[in-house]
C-alpha cells in the first residue's frame, strides 16, 4: 500500500484536498470505507441512486440500495453477498472522510460484487465482537480475490478501469473455480495465512526500496502534503523523508514536520553535505539570501550559510535552553533567541513577507479584536477552533457570503489548514471564503508560507494529457469509421476540464458546450454546473 507515512493523519475530518477523487470511495456520499460494493453498469440504477454515472456504481455499506431494489435492476442469485442483510449491517460503521486517516488508510479494500458469495458464513460469532475485532475478521471473511490495496490513482477513469478488471476476476473466480467462502470456523487460520503473506510482501517491498535507494543517489521523496521546493535536477536538491535521522545543520534539532517546519532538504557539496529545515533557512536572522533563484539553495549561497553559523552557534534558545538558536526577536531591546521549531511551539511568529522578520511570543504584533469561541469551526476542515490563539487561529479579512442566522459573522481558519492549502495552491492561493488573492499577504503576515510556484495539480506528470487527446474516448465509439466533417462526428471536450474528448454522437449531446466527461460527472462536483 503506497501511502507515505507523512501524509497520514491521526484524526478523521472531511478532506477537501486534490486527492479526494483519487482513492476508491463511495460514489454517493464520497466517503471511504474498507468495504466497497461495486455493481455492473446500469442506467436505471444510476438514476435511482441520484444521478450517478451508470458505470460508477460503487457504494459503501450504508449507501448500497436495499436487496428488493437491487432485484429490480439485476438478476442476482439468492446467495449473493449484496443481498445478505446481516453481512451489510456488520460492515457499516467503518466509513471515514479523510483518505489519509491513519486508522483505516493502510487497510486493504474488500471489494464485493453481485458474484460474491457469503451465505455459508455463520455471522453469530461476528455480531458479538467489538468493532475493532469485527473489522479484523470481516477483512478476512471472503476469499483473497476480493482484497485490493488502498492505492492512489490518477483519477476516476483509472479507478473505473481497476474496478472493472477486479469485478471480472471475482466473477471468474466464482463461476469457474466454484470456491466456497471460508466459514467462521476457518477465519482464524485464514487471518494467520494472510498475515504471513502480508509480512512477506512487506519484507520484499522493503528489500526493493533499499535496492532502489542504493541505485538512485539523487532520489527525491515527497514527505509533506506537496513538495513545494524545486526538486529539479538543476537545483541538485533532495527532499528527505521525515524518517531520516539527520539533524538540521542550522538548528541542530532532528524533529521533522514538513507542514510546520518546511521540507527537510539536502544539498550536496564537494567536501560535505548540508541538511536543514527549509523554514529554518528562511527565518534565520543572519542567513543572507544573495544568490539568484538557481544558486545555492534557492538563492541562499552555501558560503553565506556556513558563515552565518558563527553568528548564532553559541546562542541559547529561550525555550529549550539548547544552542544554535538562529532566530532573534526583531523587537527593539528584546534579547530572546530561539529555534524555528521551538518558536512554532511557543507562539512565536515569522512573517514570510519582506525581510522575513520574527517575533517572540511576547512581542508578536498579531491580536484578535474579536476572539473566536472554542466551538467556532475552521472554514477549511470544519473542526473546532479550540481556545483562541492569535498565532494558530487566523481570521478572514472578509465577511462570510452566507447571511443565514446559523452562520457566524466571521470566518476563521487553523493556521495549519491554511498552510496545507498554500502548499497545494502556490500562485493560486486565495481566500477560501471570498477568493480574493490579496488574502495571501494577510496569511504571510500571520506565519503562513505561500510558495511562489505553480499549483500542485499543474505540476503532476501527465496531469493534462487527456486535454491533448484528439480522439474519441468513448468505450464503444459509434463513429470509429465515420466520415470527418459531419456535425455529429465533431469532437467536443468536457466543459469542466477540457479533456475526455468524444464525438457529439457518442457523448449524446447536441450542444458542444454541454458535455461533461465521466471524471467530472461526480455526484458532488456536478453541483457546480
Amino acid at each position: 500500500m503506497n501511502l507515505n507515512e507523512d501524509f497520514l493523519e491521526e484524526e478523521d475530518y472531511f478532506y477537501v484536498g486534490l486527492d479526494r477523487l483519487r482513492f476508491i470511495c463511495c460514489r454517493c456520499c464520497s466517503r471511504y470505507t474498507p468495504f466497497l460494493f461495486h455493481l455492473p453498469p446500469s442506467e436505471d440504477l444510476a438514476n435511482f441512486a441520484g444521478g450517478l454515472q451508470k458505470d460508477q456504481l460503487t457504494f459503501c455499506p450504508g449507501c448500497l440500495p436495499q436487496a428488493k431494489q437491487l432485484l429490480n435492476f439485476y438478476s442476482v442469485a439468492d446467495e449473493s453477498a449484496v443481498l445478505n442483510f446481516r453481512l451489510i449491517e456488520l460492515m457499516k460503521g467503518f466509513e471515514y472522510s479523510n483518505p489519509y486517516f491513519r486508522k483505516y488508510a493502510r487497510l486493504p479494500r474488500l471489494l464485493i460484487t453481485i458474484d460474491s458469495n457469503a451465505n455459508s458464513v455463520n455471522f453469530n460469532d461476528l455480531e458479538c465482537l467489538e468493532p475493532s475485532l469485527r473489522l479484523e475478521k470481516l477483512q478476512h471473511l471472503l476469499p483473497q480475490i476480493h482484497r485490493t490495496d488502498n492505492m492512489k490513482y490518477s483519477g476516476l477513469q483509472e479507478i473505473l478501469d481497476v474496478l472493472t478488471v477486479k469485478s471480472r476476476e471475482i466473477r471468474d473466480f466464482y463461476n469457474e473455480q466454484k470456491i466456497v467462502p471460508a466459514s467462521t470456523s476457518t477465519i482464524q487460520n485464514t487471518i494467520c495465512t494472510y498475515s504471513n503473506d502480508a509480512t512477506q510482501d512487506m519484507e520484499e517491498s522493503s528489500k526493493h526500496s533499499e535496492s532502489q535507494n542504493n541505485n538512485e543517489s539523487t532520489q527525491v521523496l515527497e514527505p509533506g502534503p506537496t513538495s513545494y521546493i524545486a526538486a529539479d535536477s538543476r537545483f541538485k536538491l533532495t527532499v528527505l523523508s521525515s524518517d531520516a535521522t539527520h539533524v538540521c545543520d542550522i538548528c541542530l534539532l532532528s524533529e521533522k514536520n514538513s507542514l510546520k517546519y518546511g521540507e527537510f532538504i539536502e544539498k550536496q557539496q564537494q567536501k560535505r553535505t548540508l541538511r536543514c529545515h527549509y523554514f529554518c533557512l528562511l527565518s534565520g536572522t543572519y542567513i543572507s539570501q544573495k544568490g539568484g533563484d538557481k544558486a545555492g539553495i534557492l538563492g541562499f549561497l552555501l558560503k553565506d550559510i556556513n558563515d552565518s553559523f558563527k553568528m548564532y552557534r553559541d546562542k541559547i534558545c529561550s525555550y529549550c535552553n539548547c544552542r544554535s538558536a538562529a532566530i532573534k526577536c526583531c523587537e527593539t531591546n528584546c534579547e530572546r533567541w530561539f529555534h524555528y521549531i521551538c518558536g512554532y511551539k511557543n507562539n512565536c511568529l515569522t512573517q514570510f513577507v519582506g525581510a522575513f522578520v520574527s517575533y517572540c511570543h511576547e512581542h508578536h504584533p498579531v491580536r484578535h479584536d474579536e476572539p473566536h469561541e472554542e466551538d467556532d469551526l475552521c472554514w477549511i476542515c470544519w473542526e473546532a477552533m479550540d481556545i483562541d490563539n492569535p498565532i494558530s487561529s487566523i481570521r478572514s479579512i472578509c465577511e462570510p457570503n452566507s447571511k443565514e442566522a446559523s452562520q457566524p459573522d466571521i470566518a476563521w481558519y487553523h493556521r495549519e489548514c491554511l498552510q496545507r492549502f498554500a502548499f497545494e495552491a502556490g500562485y493560486y492561493f486565495k481566500c477560501p471564503n471570498c477568493f480574493d488573492k490579496s488574502f495571501a499577504d494577510h496569511a504571510r503576515l500571520h506565519g503562513v508560507f505561500v510558495p511562489l510556484r505553480d499549483a500542485s495539480w499543474e505540476l503532476e506528470q501527465g496531469a493534462f494529457k487527456n486535454i491533448h487527446k484528439r480522439n474519441c474516448t468513448a468505450e464503444d465509439c459509434k463513429l470509429a469509421n465515420a466520415r470527418i466533417g459531419r456535425k455529429r462526428t465533431q469532437l467536443v471536450g468536457c466543459k469542466a476540464c477540457g479533456g475526455g474528448t468524444m464525438h457529439m454522437e457518442c457523448a449524446g449531446v447536441d450542444d458542444p458546450n454541454e458535455f461533461i466527461c465521466a471524471e467530472c460527472m461526480d455526484a458532488t462536483f456536478i453541483k457546480l454546473f
